[in-house]
């Protein structure tokens, strides 16, 4: 990483006393004003918050009491929360979450690539298996969703669009949350 990057080490993760990876990035620290009162790195940088914005996009679902009406249990809420790698175990989660909450893996509108870790991409290969939604990293999230309009009766196919009403309660909460006019699509 070059000297002058806008990033800065944050995490050092060690064994014993050989670094095995170093974790970089900048932080801006604002009042409710939006004044700037502390920052390491460049407090500047512009980025998108991505797959960080995953538990955001659970709340709504959690909040209303999502997890507790198809009794989700922890491993379960943390995928419908993360990212994940499309190993056999994450796709039992998701495929525990669909069967709870009465969902399809072909309702999911993430779509579908390899898994990213290698050992299960190389075992489906093979097996002659093709990737499926399951497999994507963002199926949890999507799981999620599916399940939050199924239970309140909302339609399905269309989940994913800013003008349906589970974006707009992830769109809600997130500008209560920031404190912002709910009056554009961040998703």
């Amino acid at each position: 990483m070059a000297k002058d990057s806008a990033y800065l080490p944050i995490f050092e993760l060690t064994r014993g006393d050989i670094p095995e990876s170093i974790h970089y990035g900048s932080i801006a620290v604002v009042d409710m004003h939006g004044k700037l009162i502390a920052f390491y790195g460049d407090p500047n940088l512009v980025t998108f918050l991505r797959s960080t914005a995953k538990p955001f996009q659970a709340l709504p679902f959690i909040e209303h009491g999502g997890d507790s009406t198809y009794n989700l249990l922890p491993p379960e809420i943390a995928l419908i929360c993360a990212s994940h790698s499309g190993m056999d175990e994450h796709v039992a989660t998701a495929k525990s979450i669909q069967a709870k909450t009465g969902i399809l893996e072909t309702d999911l509108l993430c779509g579908v690539h390899p898994p990213i870790h290698e050992a299960t991409a190389e075992a489906m290969r093979k097996r002659g298996e093709s990737p499926s939604p399951n497999r994507h990293n963002c199926s949890g999230k999507h799981t999620g969703m599916l399940a939050y309009a199924r239970w309140q009766g909302w339609s399905t196919t269309d989940y994913i669009d800013p003008a349906h009403p589970v974006q707009q309660a992830i769109i809600v909460l997130l500008s209560n949350i920031c404190l912002e006019r709910a009056n554009y699509a961040v998703f």
